[in-house]
């Protein structure tokens, strides 16, 4: 199964790859100046999988000088992001700016803006306390606190994220993901369940921060609420017959290709897919494993009709909403 994938993937970035579809392909140019074309199927902290005509190969980001992204939005989304991770944060703002008139409807430059906006007004209101605090300790002691250490702000960051949005999170494979979760807090009123990998929060990829910074932007107390996308996979239970049953109706969901890529346009009140947890507008990243990033509709359609068995595994994305009330 794992060399059929392979073939398909690679069979997929030699159409991209073609000569007279070159333009289109995403270009990593390595440290010693060589570049390599291809597609970024997956990213991580410190590596991306990069699919090519001969196959996918990981190449650590510590050996990348620059990727241009085959559109010019996603380029500006990726140098916002980068500017936000530097603390620049003017110069994210531009860049989101610039994406959004490229694409009005770009949910990770609006999500940037507002994140950028909150993150300020923030910035302003903790110094203001953190100056009325000190210099209330040195009018009582006649010194400055000593600055706390690095495990107990990290320890200190758990534990307020358990009591005020109700869930621990773990790094695996690169991303954040949710090992706990308290009942009838607002993580799990969200909809996060136990699992999920958090793959973004107010639209910025949690792949390029450290455990401290997402716990740090979720108990942001500059908003009353967290915007983020929660990935999960579900198994689908498929009725039987599938030379004579359409792939879709196999898991009684519509499909199509929206604005982000593959997504559930519609559902069957107590369906199949909805009783696996799926929800109108979910955008599925993968197929039995395999990314549906420039996956053309019917190729998709083709992967569940074929899938064996008496399942399949889709892997969605959701954008949820916390509130944290008056945490």
């Amino acid at each position: 199964m794992r060399r059929i994938f392979k073939m398909i993937v690679a069979c997929y970035a030699f159409l991209i790859l073609a000569p007279c579809a070159c333009l289109f392909a995403d270009t990593i140019t390595r440290k010693d100046g060589s570049e390599i074309k291809g597609v970024v199927v997956e990213e991580y902290k410190d590596r991306l999988v990069f699919s090519t005509a001969d196959g996918e190969i990981k190449i650590m980001k510590s050996d990348i000088r620059n990727i241009i992204l085959d559109d010019e939005d996603a380029n500006l989304i990726r140098l916002a992001e980068k500017a936000r991770s530097d603390g620049d944060y003017a110069k994210a703002a531009g860049y989101y700016e610039k994406a959004l008139a490229i694409t009005p409807g770009s949910r990770a430059a609006k999500d940037g803006l507002l994140f950028i906006q909150l993150r300020s007004y923030q910035k302003d209101v903790a110094n203001k306390a953190a100056d009325i605090e000190k210099m209330a300790m040195i009018d009582q002691s006649g010194f400055a606190p000593a600055k706390k250490t690095e495990s107990a702000e990290v320890d200190g960051l758990k534990k307020r994220l358990m009591d005020s949005i109700g869930m621990s999170l773990v790094f695996d494979k690169g991303f954040p993901v949710v090992e706990r979760l308290k009942e009838n807090m607002p993580a799990q009123d969200a909809g996060i369940m136990r699992g999920d990998r958090i793959v973004a929060i107010w639209g910025r990829l949690t792949g390029y921060l450290s455990l401290e910074e997402v716990m740090d932007i979720l108990l942001n107390k500059g908003s009353m609420e967290v915007r983020c996308t929660v990935e999960r996979t579900v198994k689908v239970p498929m009725k039987r017959g599938r030379n004579a049953i359409a792939p879709a109706d196999r898991i009684d969901a519509s499909l199509g290709i929206g604005p982000e890529g593959l997504a559930i346009f519609s559902l069957k009140d107590g369906g199949l897919s909805a009783r696996a947890g799926l929800d109108k507008a979910d955008l599925i990243v993968a197929i039995d494993g395999m990314p549906t990033r420039y996956l053309q509709l019917g190729r998709a359609l083709a992967l569940i009709g074929d899938s064996e068995g008496d399942s399949v595994k889709l892997t969605f994305r959701r954008d949820v909403v916390i509130w944290k009330g008056g945490a």
